[in-house]
C-alpha cells in the first residue's frame, strides 16, 4: 500500500486534493465517497452495486415513518378558513 503526502489546495469556492494517478488507476474509479471517521477522512471507491436485500431491513429500521395521521393533520387547517367548497 503507498502513502502519499499532499496539500489541501483551493478548487473554486471548494477545498480539494491532488490524487496522484497512480492511486485512482489502483481503484479502478474516478467516483468515489467520502466518510469522515475519528482517524480522518476516508476515500473509497463509490460502490455501483445495490444494497444486498440482506441489508434492507436495518436501513429501513433508521428511516422515520410518519403515521397516516401525521400525514393529513395538515389539512385540518383547511377545514376552518372560512372558504366554502364551490
Amino acid at each position: 500500500m503507498s502513502h502519499y503526502q499532499t496539500h489541501i489546495i483551493q478548487v473554486g469556492n471548494s477545498k480539494g486534493i491532488r490524487i496522484p494517478k497512480e492511486l485512482l488507476s489502483a481503484i479502478g474509479t474516478d467516483k468515489v465517497e467520502l466518510e469522515c471517521t475519528t482517524e480522518g477522512i476516508l476515500i473509497r471507491p463509490l460502490s455501483t452495486h445495490p444494497v444486498p436485500r440482506k441489508k434492507w431491513a436495518e436501513i429501513l429500521s433508521k428511516m422515520v415513518i410518519a403515521k397516516k395521521e401525521d400525514d393529513l393533520q395538515d389539512w385540518d387547517i383547511t377545514l376552518h378558513d372560512g372558504l366554502e367548497d364551490a
